[in-house]
């Protein structure tokens, strides 16, 4: 596991893509993007390079391309969603995976606040397009080379909560506790 990976692009030079957090397994590579605050934010920038256009991404990868060209023309747009940043993340992730033939995931994990750290409440009605912008996205992204998963912090911290290991336990509950995603 590696926390702030690269994930390189199949050419040298230019910018490539950071991920939160990076798994190997004898057989999958897991990239995962973390968010807390940020969908809360505001309006997304769309920005894609050239470089994102090179024929290099394979025919398994077409629905990551229809959602690149369709945030690129402004027929797709995201306002809760970072939607720019997770097709990027894609390509970075299906380069590593043909470099090391493993199956490639991308996770999309998120908090749920209710409020900012200021106490200010988050509209409900915020948080429910934020939920439907992942929908979205992931439904108009299914059957690519690069699998989209999404998760939220309260069911990953449920899940390590109810461990077999006491310490995996009293980790997660205090996460819950200190960050309350």
């Amino acid at each position: 596991m590696s926390i702030e990976k690269c994930v390189r692009f199949p050419w040298s030079g230019g910018r490539h893509p950071w991920l939160d957090a990076y798994v190997e397994t004898k057989t999958h590579i897991i990239g995962i993007e973390s968010k807390r605050f940020e969908p809360f934010r505001g309006r997304k920038l769309v920005n894609f390079s050239e470089a994102y256009w090179r024929p290099v991404w394979g025919d398994q990868m077409v629905q990551f391309e229809k959602m690149r060209d369709e945030l690129a023309s402004g027929n797709a747009q995201f306002v809760r969603l970072d939607a720019v940043q997770l097709v990027k993340h894609a390509f970075g992730l299906r380069a590593e995976a043909q470099r090391t033939r493993k199956v490639a995931v991308l996770v999309y994990l998120y908090a749920e606040p209710e409020a900012w750290p200021d106490g200010k409440l988050i509209a409900a009605k915020d948080s429910e397009h934020h939920e439907f912008e992942i929908e979205r996205f992931g439904s108009q992204v299914v059957g690519s080379e690069v699998l989209f998963k999404s998760l939220t912090y309260k069911k990953l911290l449920g899940t390590l909560s109810s461990s077999r290991d006491a310490g995996i336990c009293n980790h997660a509950d205090r996460i819950a506790e200190v960050f309350r995603p």
